[in-house]
């Protein structure tokens, strides 16, 4: 079934999310959709650019205090991933797909404002993932399963420890955002600069973090 995609990515305010399909002939095939969304925010100063970096800093600086508003975010778009793939292993209609995929996020929205501590378990597991696996690695699956372990082990180190894990983990991941965006704006690509100036952000972040939040 040609042009049909097998997975889709959309990006969140501290990385890139990517859902694929175990079988590349169902579903709908987006690989367009994907590249043009992994390279929306290296658009020079493109008004999504612009948003993508208000929101990154947003979660550097304000992650803890701004918990709800994420978690909210991050609910909607998982259920819009698993809305619109299940959905599209059993229909092409792209009208379909979509309407499922929102139906299925707002009410993952909705569920992750009553489920509080999964909805917190998720926004920390997914704010380091892709920092994690940029410095494991993510071509072998090996790789991908210690991103994920690694992951899922700080989701479950935020349920028990909320204020401290999420202000590190919002810092982090906003911190690398941030730094991806301004190092795609000015087409950099060393390494050492793109962590380097994440570091920095992270370290200013949770400072300013611990500093105006409470307890």
């Amino acid at each position: 079934m040609s042009g049909l995609l097998h997975g889709f990515s959309f990006l969140y305010p501290y990385g890139t999310m990517t859902v694929k399909f175990p079988d590349e002939k169902r579903g709908l095939h987006m690989n367009h959709v994907t590249e043009y969304l992994n390279q929306i925010t290296a658009s020079s100063f493109s008004i999504f650019g612009m948003v993508f970096l208000g929101l990154a800093l947003l979660n550097c600086f304000l992650g803890y205090r701004l918990k709800k508003l994420w978690i909210g975010m991050i609910g909607f778009l998982l259920g819009i991933a698993i809305g619109a793939g299940i959905t599209s292993l059993f229909s092409e209609n792209k009208t379909v797909i979509l309407a499922a995929g929102l139906v299925v996020g707002i009410l993952a929205a909705l569920l992750s404002f009553r489920l509080y501590l999964i909805g917190v378990f998720f926004y920390a597991a997914l704010s380091v993932y892709p920092l994690i696996a940029g410095l494991i690695g993510k071509e072998l699956w090996w790789e991908i399963a210690l991103s994920v372990i690694a992951a899922f082990l700080i989701g479950l180190l935020a349920v028990n420890f909320v204020r401290p894990v999420l202000i590190i983990a919002s810092a982090v991941g906003g911190g690398m955002q941030v730094s991806q965006i301004i190092m795609g704006w000015i087409a950099m690509e060393n390494p050492w600069g793109l962590y380097g100036v994440a570091a920095g952000l992270a370290l200013l972040g949770m400072l300013v973090q611990f500093r105006s939040s409470k307890e």
